[in-house]
């Protein structure tokens, strides 16, 4: 598969895998699972995503080795040719509320080096897609950064609840 099929490829996928989190119902907000940290929780749905996206990208790249959120890793994997770095639901406590603020993320990793990333949010339809050296694009439109002075320009940041007690104060103060 060359690197624009393998690109196409990934986008549809990520698109396809938007509906596992779209078919959710009451129950992801109580059927779930709690992991180590504050606040670090799994659903089956979240599962259920990340397991499609291996499966999926296992029958394309028999070769491709994963670093995924609702598995045990090993960073030496990195180095590989094809790995993959997945989140299946980036937001899982706002999946779980009903907020609808939630995104599947996941990244290409060969030898060492991001060729590709790409999040998809599956309720507005939004797929922010990136290529080391070929720009960023929301739904295949090229966007940039704003070219607004520090102090016109608005900044938004996330602080993770799962060590708040290592960085929240430092984040904070950021």
């Amino acid at each position: 598969m060359n690197f624009e099929r393998r690109l196409e490829f990934l986008k549809d996928l990520v698109i396809s895998a938007g509906s596992i989190i779209l078919s959710a119902t009451e129950d992801r907000g109580v059927d779930f699972d709690s992991k180590a940290g504050t606040a670090n929780f799994v659903t089956k749905y979240d599962v259920a995503t990340q397991t499609y996206l291996i499966d999926q990208i296992k029958k394309a790249i028999p070769d491709a080795v994963f670093i995924a959120e609702e598995k045990e890793n090993n960073s030496s994997v990195l180095a590989e040719e094809h790995c993959f770095i997945i989140d299946p639901i980036d937001g899982t406590s706002n999946f779980m509320n009903g907020l609808n603020h939630s995104a599947i993320s996941l990244a290409y990793v060969s030898r060492g080096k991001t060729i590709f990333g790409e999040v998809y949010d599956p309720y507005r339809k939004e797929l922010f897609s990136a290529v080391a050296g070929g720009g960023a694009y929301l739904n295949g439109k090229p966007i940039r950064v704003s070219s607004r002075e520090g102090e016109r320009a608005i900044a938004v940041f996330g602080a993770s609840p799962y060590y708040k007690a290592e960085y929240g104060e430092r984040t904070f103060a950021l």
